[in-house]
């Protein structure tokens, strides 16, 4: 029976200077500490997964370069064959599993559904199982597959630290932040938070990425964003939260509708067929649970994923919405939209916070940030307070 292992490499690299010339003693690498701790890590996976592990150590350019193998021999899975198991695809069927379907990995994992999809029956024949029923809604893991998510999760975790730690010692990737942030921030909220940042953090470059909150949580998970701002809670024990702000909902309407434009209840809001996300996004569980508490009924017009596509049918005149007043503020005020908040349900509130990776810390920069956000979005209109009046289009 062959054995198949799973290979995960990378370099330290240790600036040059005159003091490393051959014909001087050698002095140790300036990152040498930093080898040794990542070292220690790749060989503590032996006793985290129930693999043998191999964490080898060599000098490839005396006094230049340091190169690392983890190797990962999973000959005890009973897999036949001679391949290296691929650790993306590991990380692929993981996304699939927690996110219950191709479409959502895909979007989080930044790949399209068809090469995901080929990415899965690649895996699934070099293990010689199937590991996914897809007949389920959402897509569930086989025995086979539950074995492999388990035996593969603290690997990916560890694989996942690893590589975020070799990032850090390079001082580009220290200059650089990646944000996960959910599609209604980014219209306006957090372009003028991000503004107000760089007057002290102009250095520092940032890397934005826009998706679903459970594909920002999944890149959050999988080290590929620093940080994600969500809807809270967040059940996943991987992760750390912190609460920024609370958000109100609003009716939007086209210009010039005078009953979109005036002080509103959640039951009148109703009272018109309305256009949706689809069922599973954040808000339209707040809406169909706020309304189940009050015996209402929503009435659909329409079911969209895009927030721009639901703001462009209601400025075309075709119905309403209720959406975050972060998505819809820079509509309103540019005369695009007639608003009103609704302001008598506290049901019709969601929780906005920062999520980041378990065990890990946010540097100071991405605090300052977090906090420019948290307080513009402390400052948009709140049902109930001093700001919940009636906003008409300008």
């Amino acid at each position: 029976m062959g054995s198949r292992r799973l290979c995960f490499s990378f370099d330290l690299w240790a600036p040059w200077s005159a003091d490393r010339c051959p014909t001087r003693p050698r002095r140790a690498p300036a990152n040498d500490h930093a080898f040794r701790s990542i070292s220690d890590r790749c060989r503590a996976l032996a006793g985290v997964v129930p693999w043998v592990v191999h964490a080898q150590a060599k000098s490839t350019l005396p006094r230049v370069k340091r190169h690392c193998n983890l190797v990962i021999d999973s000959s005890n899975l009973g897999i036949v064959g001679s391949s290296a198991l691929d650790l993306r695809r590991l990380r692929y069927f993981a996304s699939i599993v927690h996110l219950g379907g191709f479409r959502a990995a895909a979007e989080a994992e930044n790949i399209s559904q068809p090469a995901l999809t080929r990415q899965m029956q690649l895996l699934e024949r070099e293990l010689g199982v199937c590991l996914l029923d897809r007949t389920t809604r959402p897509i569930a893991p086989t025995a086979a597959g539950r074995i492999l998510l388990k035996r593969s999760e603290a690997l990916l975790a560890e694989a996942s630290f690893i590589e975020r730690s070799l990032r850090h010692l390079k001082v580009s990737d220290d200059r650089t932040i990646t944000v996960g942030v959910l599609q209604t921030l980014l219209d306006d909220l957090f372009p003028r938070a991000l503004l107000q940042w760089r007057v002290e953090y102009s250095d520092l470059d940032v890397r934005v990425r826009g998706f679903s909150c459970e594909a920002i949580r999944s890149l959050v998970v999988a080290g590929h964003v620093d940080v994600g701002i969500v809807t809270l809670p967040v059940a996943d024990r991987r992760l750390e939260a912190i609460g920024m702000a609370d958000e109100g909902l609003a009716l939007i309407a086209a210009p010039g509708d005078e009953d979109g434009a005036a002080g509103i209840s959640f039951e009148e809001a109703l009272r018109q067929p309305i256009l949706v996300f689809p069922e599973g996004f954040p808000t339209r569980s707040l809406l169909e649970a706020a309304a189940h508490d009050r015996g209402l009924q929503l009435t659909i017009q329409g079911e969209l994923e895009s927030i721009e596509a639901i703001k462009a049918l209601v400025r075309a005149g075709f119905g309403r919405s209720i959406l975050p007043l972060s998505g819809v503020m820079r509509d309103f005020r540019d005369g695009n939209l007639g608003l009103a908040v609704i302001s008598d349900s506290a049901a019709l509130i969601r929780r906005i916070g920062c999520v980041y990776r378990r065990g890990e810390q946010l540097s100071p920069s991405v605090q300052a940030l977090i906090l420019e956000v948290a307080s513009l979005l402390r400052a948009l209109p709140r049902p109930g307070g001093s700001k919940s009046v009636s906003l008409a289009p300008r």
